[in-house]
């Protein structure tokens, strides 16, 4: 949606036709297949590209993403989302990607938060990957800190210090709920 926005050519490529609705409903350009095949790379024209950004949760498909689109492409930009901080950075380096890693990133913006806000006390709800990345290193901060599983009940959020604390974070992905 950024890249759209900002007036760039976009071609997705996707597995599950579910989550391409819009697109198709909206006639965006896209190519139905896994980023892990050659022919699906080639259909969405990697070898022309001034930027491949790969965002799948799966570190084999990236993997082999990332070498088709430096076969096709070694110059355009590679931009790797990778949730493991050792595996992003031997991506980067072997593809010469940028990797991202979306937990990595969460964590320093609330750590940056809470030292800007003096935070004392923290709950982090939510037992997930960036929850247990932020607790950590809020711990590091030496902000006491309390993770707990997401949750709805009021209860459970008084049991966990909720009045005590100076920041709360939610690391759930269900917006609804939060």
């Amino acid at each position: 949606d950024m890249a759209v926005e900002a007036g760039a050519p976009v071609v997705v490529v996707e597995s599950d036709r579910s989550l391409m609705k819009a697109l198709i409903t909206s006639e965006e350009p896209l190519v139905l297949g896994s980023a892990a095949e050659e022919v699906t790379l080639d259909a969405a024209g990697v070898k022309h590209a001034e930027a491949v950004v790969i965002a799948t949760d799966d570190l084999e498909t990236a993997a082999v993403a990332c070498r088709t689109v430096r076969d096709r492409n070694p110059r355009c930009k590679l931009i790797v989302r990778c949730p493991d901080d050792d595996v992003g950075q031997a991506l980067a380096k072997a593809y010469s990607a940028r990797a991202l890693s979306t937990s990595k990133a969460a964590t320093q913006f609330v750590v940056a938060h809470a030292a800007r806000a003096g935070t004392r006390r923290a709950i982090v709800m939510g037992t997930n990957r960036i929850g247990a990345r932020a607790a950590a290193a809020l711990e590091a901060e030496r902000i006491q800190t309390t993770i707990i599983p997401e949750t709805e009940d009021p209860a459970a959020l008084e049991r966990a210090g909720i009045r005590e604390a100076d920041l709360v974070v939610i690391a759930d992905d269900d917006l609804g709920k939060n």
